[in-house]
């Protein structure tokens, strides 16, 4: 028994809830993970790992309202470099799922709470652009260079809106610079 007492209690604390469902939601046992997660959630209602977690095991179960409500606790969280990187892989996730309003939604939490962020501009920009077309996408594009100068693929894009709303000439910077960023 005092094994099995240590594991029980092993298995109540929340660093092993959230390996148990890192482990069951790479299995693909979905179900599982957004049990471990939800205990998580409610063992630390402030650990990031816990709500992702548990709105990505939601996500996979079709469950978009709980996801949705797991997604708003995260984003609830006081900010964090490791929660901006949560909500990007939310949003990607989402992305990947089709459920592009629910994308919208995740990078606008994220521009909400971090403004300047380059990469859920260009990824935001993205999302705009297959929908509406790349000079739709034009000022996420903008802004995501303004924040991010360096990050090459939003260079390329900005270079690809700007040919689409007939201002060639802009284009060429922007092109350049991706190329010379490439090429490093």
């Amino acid at each position: 028994p005092p094994l099995r007492h240590a594991q029980a209690q092993l298995a109540a604390t929340p660093e092993f809830l959230a390996v148990a469902g890192q482990a069951h939601f790479d299995c693909l046992d979905y179900a599982a993970a957004a049990r471990d997660f939800e205990r998580l959630t409610v063992l630390a209602p402030r650990n990031p790992q816990g709500w992702y977690g548990l709105g990505k095991a939601r996500v996979e179960l079709q469950d978009t309202a709980g996801a949705q409500v797991a997604f708003a606790n995260l984003a609830a969280l006081p900010f964090s470099p490791e929660l901006r990187q949560l909500e990007l892989e939310i949003a990607r996730g989402l992305v990947k799922n089709n459920q592009v309003e629910e994308a919208r939604q995740a990078y606008a939490r994220l521009l909400r709470v971090h403004p300047e962020d380059g990469a859920a501009e260009y990824e935001l920009g993205g999302l705009v652009e297959k929908e509406s077309g790349a000079a739709a996408a034009l000022p996420y594009y903008e802004r995501a260079v303004r924040y991010e100068p360096d990050l090459m693929e939003a260079q390329a894009a900005l270079g690809r809106a700007l040919l689409a709303a007939g201002r060639g000439a802009e284009a060429v910077a922007p092109l350049e610079k991706a190329l010379r960023t490439a090429k490093d």
